[in-house]
């Protein structure tokens, strides 16, 4: 089995008008898809590849991927369902960690423990998590999924004729699909971090979609000296900062 990491981004430009340029602003000296590229390599998996709109803003990206030695895979702008599944393919992965372009701060002290579990359980898991008792980390770790995930969101996509607009979210239209709920539940395998979730709670928003939600980020690595490593940190730092 091969379980790679899929950093799924863009540049911001043309479909994304909340912060355009945001793959290549800065977080603590680096540009947020230079820094999840690099969180992605250390983990050692299988590979990390790069899935990224085929538009001419995506072009630095591309650029940056390759440099970094990563497989990068151009796709429909629009429909990322069909980007993710092409990517997989491309990369030859059974499962992947995805890793959403918004999440540089994402941390790899929880992410592994998903790799570790999906390792373990194999690609018959469609999706492995943290569940939803870990809410408030939305931002600070990703999920792994299997390519039967995405295919089975294909059928779906295919079977229902979804718009454009349905593809470019597929979670959120699969979840309105009578049974599907029941059906992914069967196929979903949620881990527990040793500290539980009562260790994992911040009032900070970890997935920068906006410019001030940067500019808050790196106020926080400012303070620390270095890119969060655990939750903690992270609200020992925004609290410290908001105290001042």
């Amino acid at each position: 089995m091969r379980l790679g990491v899929m950093i799924l981004t863009r540049n911001g430009e043309g479909y994304d008008g909340r912060f355009p340029g945001k793959g290549m602003a800065e977080l603590f000296g680096k540009s947020t898809t230079l820094v999840i590229i690099e969180k992605a390599l250390s983990l050692k998996t299988d590979g990390v590849i790069m899935a990224i709109p085929d538009t001419r803003d995506s072009d630095v990206l591309r650029r940056l991927g390759e440099d970094a030695g990563i497989q990068v895979y151009q796709g429909d702008p629009v429909d990322i369902l069909d980007r993710q599944l092409r990517a997989m393919r491309v990369a030859d992965f059974d499962m992947a960690l995805v890793w959403s372009g918004d999440c540089p701060l994402a941390m790899n002290r929880y992410n592994r423990p998903l790799i570790n579990a999906a390792l373990e359980r194999g690609p018959d898991w469609w999706v492995v998590d943290l569940g939803k008792s870990y809410c408030p980390m939305e931002g600070s770790v990703g999920g792994v999924y299997s390519i039967q995930y995405f295919e089975s969101l294909r059928k779906i996509a295919d079977r229902d004729s979804w718009k454009p607009s349905q593809r470019e979210q597929p979670n959120v239209h699969a979840h309105r699909t009578p049974g599907y709920d029941e059906e992914l539940l069967k196929h979903t395998y949620s881990v527990e971090l040793p500290n539980g979730p009562d260790k994992t709670k911040t009032d900070m928003k970890l997935s920068i979609d906006y410019p001030l939600e940067l500019a808050v980020a790196n106020k926080v690595c400012r303070y620390l000296g270095h890119l969060p490593e655990s939750m903690e940190e992270v609200d020992l730092a925004y609290r410290s900062i908001h105290s001042l």
